[in-house]
């Protein structure tokens, strides 16, 4: 797919002792990621969010230090990364528009159907993650972009449900060939209260 900007800006949320980590080494790529988009490093890109990603990123950084078993935070403080993506448009997949829905639809499909010939139930055993897994492996696919609805604090907390999108994600696999390791800086660090 054509991408207009091979170049994106993206939006980190972790925590101030990973930094020095990541700033010498790259981002390390989480494996066998089983929401969302899958395996990978995840940034909030600018997209159909309200808000600045930055603060999406701070956002999830907070929510995610948050202990729900003890009611407490985990961390003290957050950190907000930023990096310049290098985007290979041939390894590219924009789930944000026509093209690369439909190319997505018919994987699953075809995942669908072979499932079914094996005689195998699909109830509650697969799902978008696994999909995109093999359309990693059988496109070579290293950037997935799509918007999704991600509940923050605020929307679990008020048990507010949706499938309207809120935010704009970019998931990058190999990061230390796809990002700009001189471009990563903290923007933003802050107190968890």
């Amino acid at each position: 797919m054509y991408i207009p900007n091979p170049k994106v800006i993206g939006y980190h949320g972790t925590y101030p002792e990973n930094i020095s980590s990541i700033t010498e080494h790259n981002f390390h790529e989480t494996k066998d990621h089983v929401i969302w988009l899958g395996d990978g490093v995840y940034f909030f890109i600018d997209g159909v969010g309200s808000l600045p990603p930055e603060e999406y990123a701070k956002q999830f950084a907070i929510d995610q230090c948050f202990n729900k078993q003890f009611k407490i935070y985990t961390k003290t403080k957050y950190s907000i990364l930023e990096a310049t993506i290098k985007i290979n448009d041939n390894k590219y997949l924009d789930l944000t528009d026509k093209i690369g829905n439909q190319l997505f639809n018919e994987f699953r499909d075809k995942a669908i159907r072979k499932i079914e010939l094996g005689g195998k139930s699909i109830i509650g055993q697969y799902s978008d993650t696994d999909i995109l897994k093999v359309m990693r492996d059988a496109l070579g696919i290293e950037f997935v972009k799509s918007n999704l609805y991600i509940k923050f604090a605020k929307q679990r907390i008020g048990r507010f449900e949706s499938i309207i999108p809120n935010v704009t994600v970019l998931v990058v696999n190999n990061p230390t060939k796809n990002i700009q390791r001189l471009s990563i800086k903290e923007k933003l660090r802050g107190e968890i209260l």
